[in-house]
């Protein structure tokens, strides 16, 4: 329950963070940095589950969230809303249809299978599909 509840947290603080960041230092390079951070995160959770990989996989994981947001609104700069809409709605139900799956394979293979396969992006494209 605690690793629950520090994931979402530490969600919840860096999403704001991110907002600040992309501010400062640029949108990519948020979204870069996110999905590095959330790399190690999730590589330290197959090697070794504990807290620090929890906190570190929740920072890549919503460190780019503001950042995605705005990236899709600046497309297509007259339809604003629209643009958040779609990018929220798209990156919502992708990642509900992903942890279906994922949830289906963790609950066949193991854990420790199903953090492998997401820290193996050329493996988890097939998982994706």
């Amino acid at each position: 329950m605690i690793n629950l509840t520090g994931l979402t947290g530490i969600g919840t603080a860096s999403t704001v963070v991110g907002g600040w960041l992309a501010d400062r230092y640029g949108k990519i390079r948020v979204v870069q940095a996110g999905y590095v951070i959330a790399v190690v995160g999730l590589a330290g959770l197959v090697a070794a589950p504990a807290y620090l990989p929890i906190v570190a996989t929740g920072l890549g994981l919503y460190l780019p969230f503001s950042a995605h947001t705005t990236l899709g609104q600046d497309f297509p700069r007259h339809r604003l809303a629209t643009a958040s809409g779609l990018a929220t709605g798209l990156a919502t139900s992708t990642s509900g249809l992903l942890a279906s799956a994922l949830g289906a394979f963790a609950d066949a293979q193991g854990q420790r299978a199903a953090l492998t396969r997401l820290r193996e992006p050329q493996r988890s494209l097939p998982l994706m599909a």
